[in-house]
Parts: structure tokens; C-alpha cells; sequence
């Protein structure tokens, strides 16, 4: 009776809208009586529920598979393969054109590729060659910023095996690359992907299985100079000719599930095979999507076979623990135990289906374009389905929705009235959620009883209808989709964070963050909010949430807990910033010394810029490099490559020095020719000396002048665009070309252009890096270096203590300036 009572207190706001003729008793009798309100201890086993399942997808996601044995050749096996990865990152950084990329890690893979091949001979199975490919060419590439890239003879290793008799018409590639950023060691980017090719190579090498079709294993020497060393082979190497597939192995993170985040273009094949053969799957369409909407500042080798080779692919990479990505942390001990061996058998079951799949025969069908929606629930089973699928799916659930709706307001369970009101009081919940990123309840008028309750009474499941039926039947029905919600939270945010911390200094991080984090809380209320009405009021559930709220944000902000960044050996959280000792001399048109000066080249790769970093005396006498003076761009600014649009100069700064840094190779620039090819055009031909084997040029065409032509490649509008300052980079590898010579070709559309004798039409500014080596340092690095490890890991809790959580990727450079 009591509880007659209180349902119907509970309700008479519908009893309106309800017909006058004892319908209330009607419907009341049908539901059955309910037994008492859901409490405070009926919400806190609701998120109880929500935390184990989370959990639990946790724990299957940093669950891995057990290591073989170093002995069993005819499997994968970690062991082994850690023992190369070992060898090479001992070599320490090893940037393109050092000794420790271009001899050291060079002659490892070699000489371990030769030793397979003597087993190959042994066998007589299959047949093993081995090529390698230095080459040399220019491209324009739209990344963070459009610019030009040029190589010299950067280096490739080319293995290649297959049917023993001769090589099959058609081969599958599988990609890495061994060269570093400077100042990393680059375990998991890329040393670990070639430790697993090279392990392939072993498991193959002692098997008795025929291969039906070739395969192609490229360890490239010059991937983090903006995949230049991928171009060379695509573009130029014979071998290129009967490639259909490609697996490209990345890491932007270390150890962990690997995930397979690009797929296509076209050729579904390659995705259904991944997704049937690989023992343990890891995939989603979302993080394709985000990747290939360019807010990720960074790219893969995967873009220049599929823009350049016109082939279909698979981009596989590492990606939790981003925090050591391309930092002096990224070492063998970072990657957890078992992730190798996960990959390296996802990897060899996977080559081995493609090179016996009957669709090697066609060539890639780029006109199918991405048409594929795939995903796995923590790697149990995956989901794969069409786009137009998903579209029917999306769209019969909102008609079904529609109809429903009709249905309930044509037979006066509620009015159009309330169901507006409902809305807008959705609504309002969802907005003040997403101001204020603090979860509030939406309130609504609607009696939110859950279908599922009348399916389990129709078919006797149930005989009396509560709270907590009610409550078993919903958390029944929303396990997957909570299951799901949950695989999506952690992935979003195990690579997200991380990546913010190298966003740059014009994105705010916390408008990618936020909405994240308010869509993960919604959708947690979009589970639970019916259960308010079937609830007791929650005074006490709101206060306690409200001060345990508090207490947190109390915690973080008076505590270590809320340090932006710290330092630990095992699992550094640093932020990353680059520092290059520098000289930079300016010439006038007359080629006469207008000024020279030293200074430290300071900027912050994450939002909260250099002015966050910590007070000390090597910021002293700083400030915004002043820029008036130019028409650069890059503000006659040594820049490593074309960032500035995410670190632009106002964002940096130049800290005078009285010390000169030591260039070995001082660069000269010599005009040896300066025509007009017709009356609004000036060609002039410039020959470059001296510098390292990374040099930058920033082209800034002056009085009325446009870039026409030059020397490097065609001018691609569509990928340059229309520039003040157009940026090269320069880069050799094995060797050094003798000289740098180059023209470029300017134009003047003005009625009467100024005579080019007489006034300028360019400035042309070359810098140069000096990235490994002994030449990398000077004294002031070292310093710094010295200063950051000693500082980072002081154990004292002094105001802004963890501004010192830095890590640098620093060197010496030189910048000169002319005008032509």
C-alpha cells in the first residue's frame, strides 16, 4: 500500500496527461508493486560495476602473451628478437649520417642478414638477396607546415626472399626504419620493429614451407628526416615493380598492444586478412581517423608508398606511453615484456596469409577508397563492416526511435509538450556539463521505464517488477556497451595525453582533452540517468560526491599529485623542449657583414610555451626575438625543419651569448649567376658550401617578386601553396655531395617592377645542425644538459619544482642571411 502510495506521489504529474477514467490504478496494478527506492549503496554498487568492468578491460589490454624461448625456430620468439634490438640501441641516437646510423647499425643488420642467408643456401628451400640502396632526390611534402625535401644518398637495406628457383611476379613489403631523432635511442621507434623483421627472417629461414610469393623486407636509414629514405625506394629501386602490399612497422609510444591504425586505401582484402589471421588484434577505425586528420604531429612511412608508390597498405605501431616517445627514454627496458613477442606473431601469421592470398594477383583498387568501419573489443574478437552498413544501421535506429516516440504520443503515454521539455532539459545538462566538465544528472519528466522489463515479465523471467530489477535488467543490457565506451576511453587517452605534451604552442591542449573527458562522463549519465526516477532522493549521495570532488581538486592543486610534469627512471612524464647553441650572421644586398651574433635558440614544445620553463640564469637576458627587421618567416631563426606554424618565433627565444660555438664546416654561399630570362623575371643561381648533413633554406622572395621556379621540384600550388617563406631541407646520408648548386627563379607581376640590379628580390637564408656526434655539443650544451639531469632529479619540493621535468633534444647550428 505504502508503496502505492509513493509511485503514485511519484507520478501524479502524469496523471494530465493521462486518461480521467482510473487508468493510474490500471497501469499500477500491470507494473506491479515496487519494493523499495534505489539508495546511496544501490549508486555506489552502480559505479562499483563500472570500475570492475573497466578494470577488467585494463587488465586484457596490458595482458600479453608468453615469451618462447630463445631455442624454438620454428616460432616467434622475444627473446631473440631483443638480443638485435640490444645491439643496435646501444649505439645510442643515431640520426641519419652519423657513423652510429650509417656504419654501426648499418653493418648489424647486414651482417645478421648475411648469416641468414648462409642458412637460406643451407636449406635449399628458398632463396635469400640482399640490396642496398642509396639514394639521392627532392620532394614537396604537406606536413605541419608545406616544404621541400632533398636528399643525398641516404641509405637503404633491401632484403628480399622467396621461391628458391626465381623471383615470383608478384612480393609483400614490410617496412621500418633504424635511424633516430637526435638525442633518442629509439627503442621502440623503429629499432624494435626491425628487431622483429629480422626475427621473421630467422623463423623463415629455418623453415621447410615453400614461399608462393616474394617478400621484401626494407630497413631504412632515414625515416625521421621526413620519410626520405621510403621515397628513394618507391620511387626509384627496381624491386618496386611487383610490390602489392606493404605492412609498415611505427612506434610513437612503447611497448603495449600494438594497433593497427591505418588500413587501405581501397583493398579491403588486406584488412579482412589482418583481422582473420592475426592471433591477436588490435585495431579501430576512429584512431585512422584522427591520424589521417592531421592533428597529430606526426607521420609514417605509410604515406609515401601509398602517395608515391600507389599502394595499398597496413600502419601498424606502439602507442602507449607516448611520454617517451622520440626522448632520451625510449630504451629497450621501456617496452614491456611480452609486447614483442605479441607483435612479432601478429606480424608473421599476417605476412605469411598475404603472400598466399589469391588477391596478391590485383593491383590496388584505390577507387574503393576507405569504406571500412573496424574494430576489436579488447582483442576477444573484431568488428568489420561496411560504411553504408553502419549509415542503415544509424539510420533504421532513428527511425525506429521516431516511431516509437509517435507511437507513445499518439497513444497519450506522454505529450509532445513533456517529450520537448525533456529535451531541453537534456540539453541544458549537456551544455552546463560541457562549461563546467563536472557530470550533472539530467532531469527529465518522462516515466523512463526499460523495455527489457516487459520482455523478462512476457516470458515469466520475472514476476515482480523493482528498483533493483530494474537495476540487474539495465546493467545486463548496458555491459556492452560499457564494455565498448570503456575500450574507447583508454585508448583515446593513453595516446591523447601524451601527444598533448608535443601539440605545440598555438593549440590549446585542453580543448581536445576536455571534450573527451565531458563525452566519457555524459555518456556514463546517458547509462544511468532513468534509474533518478526510481531512486530516493540522493541529498547525500550529491554532497558526497560534491566533497570528494573537492578534495580532489584540493589534492591537485596543493600537492605533487597535480605536477604538470615529473620525473621518474621508469616512467618519465617530461616536457620536451629543444635548444640549439647557434651563430647567425647577416649579409646586406652588397654581400657587406651587416651583424653577427651568438645566442641559445630556446623553444617549448607543449602548450604552455617557454615561458613556463624555469627561472634561471640560462634564460637570462631573453625575449622574443625581434622580427621586424624581416620578412622570414621563420624570423632568421635557425629552425630544425617547418614548424613554425605550431612553434612559431613569438613563441621562442634567442638568449644572447658572449661564447661561439664550434663549426666545423662553416657555411659559405657564393652567387655564380644572376639573369632576367624576360623583363619581370630574375634567375639566380647560388652554389652552397660547407654545413652538415641537415641544413635548412628558407626562400623569402621580396618587392613584388613570387617564387616561379627552382631547382628542387616542381612548384605544386596545391601542396606549397602561396608562401612569404618557402622552407627546404636539405639532408645527405652515406656521404656528403661536394657542393650544394641550385637556381631559382623569381617573377614580378607589378606594371613596373624595381631593377633587380639595384634593389633585392630575395632573401635566402641557410642554416645547418649539427645533430650526433662530437660536433653536436659545445660547452653551453653540455651545461645545460648537465644542469637539466641534476635539476629534474633534486628531491625537494620548492615552488615549481616540477618545471623542471625537461628532457632536450639539443646541438650546435649556424645561420647566415643574404639578400640577392
Amino acid at each position: 500500500m505504502n508503496s502505492d502510495i509513493r509511485l503514485r506521489s511519484k507520478y501524479k504529474s502524469y496523471q494530465k496527461i493521462l486518461p480521467s477514467n482510473g487508468n493510474v490504478d490500471e497501469i499500477l496494478s500491470k507494473i506491479h508493486p515496487i519494493k523499495g527506492e534505489l539508495g546511496f549503496l544501490n549508486w555506489l554498487g552502480v559505479i562499483f560495476f563500472v570500475v570492475v568492468i573497466y578494470g577488467a578491460v585494463v587488465w586484457q589490454d596490458r595482458r600479453m602473451p608468453p615469451v618462447l624461448s630463445a631455442d624454438q625456430y620454428d616460432n616467434f620468439s622475444e627473446e631473440r628478437a631483443k638480443i638485435v634490438l640490444n645491439q643496435i640501441t646501444s649505439l645510442g641516437p643515431r640520426p641519419s649520417g652519423s657513423k652510429a646510423c650509417e656504419v654501426d647499425a648499418f653493418n648489424i643488420i647486414v651482417n645478421k642478414v648475411t648469416n641468414l642467408k648462409n642458412i637460406f643456401d643451407s636449406k635449399q628451400v628458398n632463396r635469400l638477396e640482399l640490396d642496398v640502396q642509396r639514394p639521392s632526390g627532392c620532394f614537396n611534402l604537406k606536413f605541419l607546415s608545406p616544404f621541400t625535401l632533398c636528399y643525398h644518398k641516404v641509405t637503404n637495406i633491401a632484403v628480399r626472399i622467396g621461391p628458391r628457383t626465381q623471383p615470383a611476379s608478384h612480393s609483400i613489403l614490410l617496412n621500418c626504419h633504424f635511424d633516430t631523432l637526435p638525442d633518442t635511442p629509439g627503442a621502440t621507434d623503429d629499432a624494435v620493429s626491425c628487431a622483429i623483421m629480422l626475427e621473421i627472417l630467422e623463423v623463415i629461414s629455418h623453415s621447410t614451407e615453400k614461399l608462393p610469393n616474394d617478400i621484401i623486407f626494407l630497413f631504412n636509414g632515414a625515416e625521421e628526416n621526413f620519410m626520405q629514405a621510403s621515397h628513394g625506394w618507391i620511387t626509384q629501386h627496381p624491386w618496386r615493380h611487383s610490390l602489392r602490399a606493404f605492412i609498415n612497422l611505427e612506434g610513437t609510444g612503447s611497448g603495449g598492444r600494438e594497433i593497427l591504425f591505418q588500413a587501405g586505401p581501397g583493398d579491403s582484402w588486406l584488412l579482412k586478412t589482418y583481422l582473420d589471421k592475426a592471433p591477436h588484434p588490435h585495431c579501430s577505425v576512429i584512431a585512422q581517423e584522427v591520424f589521417q586528420s592531421g592533428i597529430i604531429p606526426s607521420d609514417t612511412d605509410f604515406r609515401v608508398f601509398r602517395d608515391y608508390g600507389r599502394v595499398s597498405g597496413l600502419d601498424i605501431a606502439y602507442y602507449r606511453n607516448g611520454w617517451v616517445y622520440h626522448t632520451e627514454f625510449d630504451v629497450p627496458q621501456s617496452i614491456s615484456t611480452g609486447s614483442v613477442q605479441r607483435s612479432g606473431e601478429n606480424v608473421l601469421a599476417l605476412t605469411k596469409a598475404l603472400i598466399s592470398s589469391p588477391y596478391l594477383k590485383q593491383p590496388a583498387n584505390f577507387q574503393e577508397g576507405n569504406r571500412w568501419v573496424f574494430y576489436d573489443v579488447i582483442g576477444l574478437f573484431t568488428i568489420f563492416y561496411e560504411v553504408e552498413q553502419g549509415a542503415m544501421i544509424n539510420y533504421l535506429t532513428a527511425i525506429s526511435v521516431f516511431l516509437l516516440v509517435f507511437y507513445r504520443i499518439r497513444s497519450r503515454v506522454y505529450t509532445t509538450t513533456d517529450l520537448l521539455r525533456a529535451f531541453g532539459h537534456h540539453a541544458i545538462a549537456f551544455v552546463l556539463m560541457f562549461l563546467t566538465g563536472v557530470v550533472l544528472l539530467g532531469f527529465t519528466q518522462l516515466l523512463n521505464l526499460n523495455p527489457i522489463i516487459f520482455t523478462l515479465g512476457k516470458i515469466g523471467a520475472i514476476r515482480v517488477v523493482t528498483p533493483k530489477t530494474i537495476l540487474v535488467a539495465q546493467a545486463f543490457c548496458m555491459l556492452p556497451a560499457i564494455v565498448f565506451t570503456s575500450c574507447a576511453i583508454m585508448l583515446f587517452f593513453d595516446f591523447f595525453v601524451p601527444v598533448m605534451g608535443r601539440l605545440g604552442n598555438v593549440i590549446n591542449p585542453e580543448f581536445i582533452i576536455m571534450p573527451l573527458s565531458f563525452l566519457s562522463a555524459y555518456i556514463f549519465v546517458m547509462f544511468t540517468n532513468n534509474l533518478i526516477y526510481v531512486s530516493r532522493r540522493l541529498h547525500f549521495f550529491v554532497k558526497c560526491s560534491f566533497a570528494l570532488s573537492l578534495f580532489a581538486m584540493v589534492i591537485i592543486a596543493t600537492t605533487r599529485v597535480g605536477d604538470p610534469y615529473k620525473y621518474s627512471e621508469t616512467s618519465p612524464r617530461l616536457r620536451r623542449i629543444i635548444a640549439l647553441h647557434s651563430k647567425r650572421t647577416i649579409y646586406d644586398f652588397n654581400g657587406k657583414l651587416n651583424s653577427t651574433d651568438t645566442g641559445l635558440f630556446v623553444s617549448a614544445l607543449d602548450y604552455r610555451g617557454i615561458t613556463d620553463l624555469p627561472d634561471h640564469t640560462f634564460l637570462q637576458g631573453t625575449g622574443k626575438p625581434d622580427c621586424s627587421h624581416t620578412h622570414d618567416e621563420y624570423c632568421q631563426l635557425p629552425y630544425y625543419t617547418a614548424i613554425h606554424q605550431l612553434f612559431p618565433p613569438e613563441e621562442t627565444r634567442w638568449v644572447p651569448l658572449p661564447s661561439v660555438p664550434h663549426i666545423p664546416r662553416p657555411i659559405s654561399v657564393e652567387m655564380i649567376g644572376h639573369e632576367q630570362p624576360a623583363g619581370n623575371q630574375v634567375k639566380i643561381s647560388l652554389v652552397i658550401r660547407g654545413g652538415a648533413d641537415k641544413m635548412s633554406l628558407h626562400v623569402t622572395p621580396l618587392n613584388g617578386y613570387s617564387l616561379k621556379e627552382w631547382s628542387f621540384t616542381p612548384i605544386e600550388t596545391e601542396v606549397l601553396g602561396m608562401k612569404t617563406t618557402y622552407f627546404v631541407f636539405l639532408t645527405y646520408g652515406h656521404e656528403p655531395p661536394v657542393d650544394r648548386t641550385l637556381w631559382i627563379l623569381l617573377e614580378n607581376n607589378n606594371p613596373a617592377p624595381m631593377d633587380p640590379k639595384t634593389t633585392p628580390s630575395m632573401e635566402f637564408a641557410v642554416a645547418t645542425h649539427y645533430a650526433h656526434g662530437n660536433d653536436q655539443n659545445s660547452e653551453t650544451l653540455f651545461q645545460l644538459r648537465e644542469l637539466i639531469k641534476t635539476r629534474r632529479k633534486t628531491p625537494h619540493y620548492a615552488v615549481g619544482y616540477w618545471k623542471w621535468g625537461i628532457t632536450m633534444i639539443g646541438g650546435v647550428s649556424e645561420i647566415i642571411v643574404h639578400k640577392f
